[in-house]
């Protein structure tokens, strides 16, 4: 018995020494645990959606600067999530011709005030225009898809989807194992569960209702256990990140088919990515008839808001240009009553 009991110490004893080392040394070479990064300074701007996973929350939002000397950034949401385009002023966003933005947060304007976004400047630019900024951050290819299925109906006369391309959308569409453990560490910010597709045998697009990464205990102190659920998750949601660039293509025809039918003309404006990726997409949207708009400029440190790293209001300027440029050359655009 005492052998045994001495066997089953030793044991222990090595199992406790053996993965102690190996915390220790995932850590030596840079590992840490779980944990949520977005800025202290932050306010949660979204809430939980059953089908969209988070929308923006109504409200108006002052952001103290993420860059010392730097002025308050402001937020505007209005009651259906879109963020405000315009000062205060009554209307129905029903009514007029409209045209629609969705994306993530470079179509949202994340870390400028309102009137700096690319959306404001395109309000600018047409007047005779009802913008509607849906833009959400964390949002790709399906979550705008989802806000069009649920604005289009609302509108009286819909003229035209902008949706903002990234790269990033298509790990976001399939919720790679590696987007869903970015979502959970910006938490804080008030989106956790996405919902994503999948594809099936033949091809076609499965919908899936929103999910998020799992919290499993301990990930928060031990880098060891981190590890362990990070590889269960790849292993649990292995064949998406394959899939993503296809099913990003069927929902990019989707998005088309939708704005076809309340009499839109859908523009896809490639804001930020790699260019073999953004060739490859554009490639496959001029195929299928679908117009693009190549507003994707260089990556410069005076482009970007300092201390944070998105966009700033200089960029979007530019974006704003390129865009408007692009919807100049729509048939009617100059008659839009």
């Amino acid at each position: 018995m005492k052998g045994r009991l001495g066997s089953a110490i030793l044991l222990s004893v090595t199992i406790v020494l053996s993965l102690a080392m190996a915390e220790a040394g995932l850590r030596m070479i840079g590992h840490r645990p779980f944990a949520i990064t977005a800025p202290a300074n932050e306010q949660a701007i979204h809430v939980p959606d059953p089908v969209l996973g988070w929308r923006n929350r109504e409200g108006r939002y002052v952001i103290p600067p993420y860059h010392p000397g730097d002025g308050n950034i402001t937020y505007t949401f209005l009651e259906d999530g879109r963020r405000a385009t315009t000062p205060p002023r009554n209307g129905d966003p029903g009514a007029g011709a409209s045209l629609v933005v969705v994306g993530g947060s470079f179509a949202q304007g994340f870390a400028i005030s309102d009137e700096e976004t690319l959306a404001w400047k395109l309000q600018q630019r047409f007047p005779r225009l009802n913008v509607l900024n849906y833009g959400t951050g964390g949002y790709g290819t399906y979550q705008s898809l989802l806000t069009l299925e649920r604005v289009l109906p609302t509108l009286k006369s819909p003229r035209f989807v902008v949706y903002g391309f990234i790269d990033d959308h298509d790990l976001r569409n399939v919720a790679d194992e590696s987007w869903l453990y970015n979502l959970a560490q910006m938490s804080s910010r008030g989106h956790v569960h996405t919902p994503y597709v999948s594809l099936a045998r033949d091809g076609s697009l499965v919908r899936h209702r929103p999910e998020r990464y799992p919290i499993w205990p301990l990930i928060q102190v031990s880098v060891l256990m981190d590890a362990a659920e990070r590889a269960y998750m790849k292993l649990a949601t292995r064949g998406r990140y394959k899939a993503r660039r296809e099913a990003t293509e069927s929902l990019l025809l989707e998005m088309d088919r939708l704005a076809r039918r309340h009499g839109a003309s859908l523009l896809v404006v490639f804001l930020f990515g790699e260019e073999e990726t953004m060739n490859r997409y554009g490639a496959f949207l001029d195929k299928h008839g679908i117009d693009v708009a190549d507003c994707n400029f260089p990556a410069a440190p005076e482009l970007s808001v300092r201390g944070e790293g998105h966009p700033n209001g200089k960029l979007n300027t530019l974006w704003a240009e390129c865009v408007a440029a692009a919807l100049r050359g729509f048939p009617g655009l100059a008659v839009v009553p």
